[in-house]
């Protein structure tokens, strides 16, 4: 039987919330902060994806170098569904399904429509892909719930013998 219920928010973005459960969890593994390298199994446009995601990911201080397999699996997907995409864009999520050709070669009579496999792939790897972002705080309401201190406005300068403001 699996675990129960929603799997558990990273310590780390529970301290960017501030929460206090984040101080429950004193054991938990805390990773250093690296950059993950991209695997050499990865193709161009996936290893481009993966650079461009780690510098994101490193500048909001929420990406470890162990990341880098999970980071990997993730840009090989999107590079799959823009190509799915691609081609659902250029033919089409269906096709006619025909019956019998007639007797002099003609196509039969349309008798149902199918969707083409990369629709498919497309509806699944979207469905992934959005896990995957999900768990990476890429998406706007994940990221709506990591909460980072704002500096303090500074006091402005005040003339106690004039009574006013400076600057």
């Amino acid at each position: 039987m699996g675990a129960r219920g929603p799997s558990p928010t990273p310590t780390r973005r529970l301290q960017l919330r501030g929460s206090w459960r984040s101080k429950q969890r004193p054991n938990e593994p805390r990773p250093k902060r690296a950059r993950p390298r991209p695997p050499a199994s990865l193709g161009d446009e996936a290893k481009k994806l993966f650079l461009a995601l780690v510098r994101q990911l490193y500048a909001q201080k929420v990406v470890a170098g162990f990341d880098a397999q999970a980071l990997a699996r993730y840009s090989d997907l999107l590079v799959d569904y823009w190509k799915a995409s691609e081609f659902v864009g250029k033919h089409g999520a269906v096709y006619v399904v025909r019956g019998k050709p007639g007797k002099d070669g003609e196509p039969g009579q349309a008798v149902g429509f199918r969707l083409y496999p990369q629709t498919a792939l497309k509806i699944a790897l979207a469905s992934e892909l959005l896990r995957l972002e999900r768990e990476f705080g890429l998406t706007p309401s994940a990221r709506a719930r990591v909460e980072v201190e704002a500096p303090a406005p500074a006091e402005p300068a005040y003339d106690y013998f004039h009574g006013a403001e400076v600057g």
